[in-house]
């Protein structure tokens, strides 16, 4: 790196700490790419931001403190004849769960790699904030949380099973780290809950809902939808992880229990096979809701490749295996057959051939005037050539079309056999992510 880009860099680092008073996400999330990239240069202009970091402050907001300051003096008397207090921020939503996996895991990450005290010595500060989070009637931390306003213990409304689930990584490895067992108890106290007092009462347990109400007692409804997407993927992501972490301990058999039941009744409820489109075995973790299951693969649930394919080699579930590598298909797949190469957020599939078929008049498909060339086209993953301004199969001069009595059937949608799409792309790593385990 030249010192110009370093000095750039550094101001960057500079800029995001003193203009937007955040803790700057993508610095510290990042801080063990940098060691594993051997940008040793770079992970030491980010220490200082790390090292000086704020935890008091979050978004502009003091959460921790007031001030009393002097009124200014009069013009006759240099004696202040008042004092201004102006009381802590109450208005602070301090993320628990984003800010664990980005912050905590960043710094965490960071000191295995490196050893760096400086690094531990911030993981252990914002800890200590985060545990605020776990003072509640049943142990689940809260999700969004005010920490200097924390009552000795405070009830829960509505929760996501991902905000509930996913501290345990960060937690117990800070715990192995630190020999504070403290850490170690908050998150094992929420598996504890979770595993006795949440999926007995579940339709189909071990899965959980997305949300549901975890200080409601045994009233409390613990029903609704069932996915491996978006506010439920980390928790069953971080039950195989957690189990590696914990290796030979007796309170390893839970989290692998709980992974490997959660994986069966996955199979029958939310697994579905995706047929409707030729030559390919597309398998999609769906979405059961209301008694439906949706056939949609998420962007955010393409995480599911990687997660089978570590737990087939941890575990020996070789079925598992087939399935992880089916999933990472599909997913690339969606990528390759839009004629952008990027994945939507969500596609659901057609259900039926009747459904998923059209016959169209070819004059109304062909309405490319120019010849193709390898400026206006691409071939996809199966090899077809496509126009790249609709994803449509080049038909040169009609032949097709000819064959068919000037009709041919079509299938629907971009990407073909997607009956809903929704398109906006927000670069997410999960599928990358599962291509990289494969």
């Amino acid at each position: 790196m030249s010192p110009a880009s370093i000095f750039r860099f550094g101001e960057a680092v500079k800029v995001l700490h003193d203009l937007t008073r955040r803790w700057g996400a993508s610095i510290v999330d990042t801080l063990d790419t940098l060691l594993v990239m051997g940008l040793s240069d770079e992970y030491n202009l980010c220490r200082p931001h790390v090292n000086q970091l704020n935890f008091d402050w979050v978004n502009g907001r003091d959460w921790a403190n007031g001030y009393t300051s002097e009124a200014p003096p009069t013009d006759d008397d240099e004696t202040p004849s008042e004092t201004w207090t102006v009381p802590r921020d109450r208005a602070v939503g301090l993320p628990v769960f984003e800010t664990s996996i980005r912050y905590l895991g960043g710094m965490l990450g960071a000191y295995d790699l490196s050893g760096d005290q400086v690094i531990l010595d911030r993981a252990v500060d914002l800890a200590e904030v985060l545990s605020k989070a776990f003072n509640t009637e049943s142990g689940i931390p809260g999700g969004r949380i005010d920490p200097g306003a924390m009552p000795p213990v405070y009830r829960l409304g509505q929760i996501s099973i991902a905000e509930a689930g996913s501290m345990s990584l960060e937690f117990m490895r800070l715990s192995q780290i630190t020999g504070n067992r403290t850490y170690f108890d908050l998150a094992q106290r929420t598996m504890d809950f979770l595993d006795q007092k949440i999926i007995p009462r579940t339709a189909h347990h071990p899965l959980i809902p997305l949300w549901f109400f975890p200080d409601s007692g045994g009233d409390g409804v613990v029903a609704g939808a069932l996915c491996f997407g978006g506010l439920a993927d980390s928790y069953y992501e971080y039950l195989i992880k957690t189990y590696k972490l914990l290796g030979a301990s007796p309170v390893a058999q839970q989290w692998k229990r709980v992974y490997e039941q959660s994986i069966d009744t996955a199979k029958k409820t939310i697994y579905t096979d995706v047929d409707i489109v030729p030559d390919m075995s597309l398998l999609a973790i769906g979405k059961l809701e209301g008694g439906r299951l949706i056939p949609e693969i998420e962007h955010l649930t393409c995480f599911a490749g990687a997660m089978l394919g570590l737990g087939a080699k941890l575990l020996n579930r070789d079925t598992d295996m087939v399935d992880a590598e089916r999933i990472t298909q599909s997913c690339y797949w969606l990528s390759a057959a839009t004629a952008s190469g990027l994945q939507p957020e969500v596609v659901e599939f057609f259900e039926s051939d009747e459904d998923a078929w059209e016959t169209v008049d070819s004059a109304g498909v062909m309405e490319h005037a120019e010849e193709p060339t390898v400026e206006n086209t691409h071939e996809d993953r199966n090899g077809v050539i496509r126009w790249n301004v609709d994803g449509q199969v080049v038909d040169v001069g009609g032949e097709k079309a000819r064959a068919n009595g000037g009709y041919e059937r079509r299938l629907k949608g971009r990407p073909p056999g997607s009956r809903k799409v929704v398109g906006r792309g927000i670069n997410r790593p999960e599928t990358i992510e599962s291509i990289f385990y494969m």
